[in-house]
C-alpha cells in the first residue's frame, strides 16, 4: 500500500473559463464612414468589370470622407433650407422684438411682484 491513498479524495474538475468578446455594436455612422471609405474602389471595380475604364481612385483624407458622409446623408437642399431658416431667425427684426418683449415682461413680472407678508 502506498503512503498516499487517493481512493477517498475528490478531484475538482477544472472548468476553464475564458473571456468571450461581446459582439460589437455596429453604429450607423461607422457604417456610413466605412461605405464612403470603400465606395470609390467598389465603383471602380464594378465599372472595370463592365468594360468602362476610369482613373484608379486615390486615397481620401478623413475630412473628404466625413464631408461625403454629411452631404450624402443630409442633402444640399435640406442644408440650404436650414441656413435660410437660420438667417430668417437671426435677421428678422419682428421676431426678435417679440421675443425680447415677452422675456422682458416675464422677467420683470417674476422679479418685482409683491409677495404677501
Amino acid at each position: 500500500m502506498s503512503s498516499l491513498d487517493t481512493s477517498n479524495v475528490e478531484f475538482r474538475s477544472r472548468i476553464t473559463k475564458h473571456w468571450v468578446r461581446p459582439r460589437s455594436a455596429y453604429y450607423s455612422y461607422l457604417y456610413d464612414y466605412q461605405r464612403n471609405y470603400y465606395d470609390d474602389v467598389i465603383d471602380y471595380l464594378d465599372r472595370r468589370k463592365k468594360g468602362i475604364y476610369r482613373d484608379i481612385p486615390r486615397p481620401q483624407t478623413w475630412a473628404e470622407r466625413a464631408l461625403r458622409t454629411y452631404t450624402q446623408k443630409y442633402g444640399v437642399t435640406e442644408n440650404a433650407m436650414r441656413s435660410r431658416d437660420d438667417y430668417d431667425l437671426l435677421h428678422r427684426v419682428h421676431f426678435g422684438r417679440l421675443m425680447h418683449d415677452y422675456h422682458t415682461k416675464d422677467y420683470f413680472a417674476k422679479r418685482f411682484t409683491l409677495s404677501p407678508l
